[in-house]
């Protein structure tokens, strides 16, 4: 395996959600029939309750420059 391009910082709760409802993550009642791990659901189950549920991407990025 080759690493194209590095990055070596944190995910944010919304980079995890985001990447949860992209792997199919959803409160639908049928996603046990999904490709997302039982482990996946509860920390998808628990994002969806925070504030990382409403956040948007470009409210990141302004946060990050913000504090640059």
């Amino acid at each position: 395996m080759k690493i194209l391009e590095g990055n070596a910082s944190a995910l944010t709760n919304f980079e995890v959600l985001d990447f949860l409802r992209a792997k199919g993550a959803s409160k639908d009642p049928t996603r046990v029939i999904s490709k997302v791990a039982q482990s996946e659901y509860k920390v998808y189950d628990y994002l969806v309750d925070i504030a990382a549920s409403v956040q948007t991407r470009e409210s990141i990025n302004e946060f990050l420059t913000s504090v640059k």
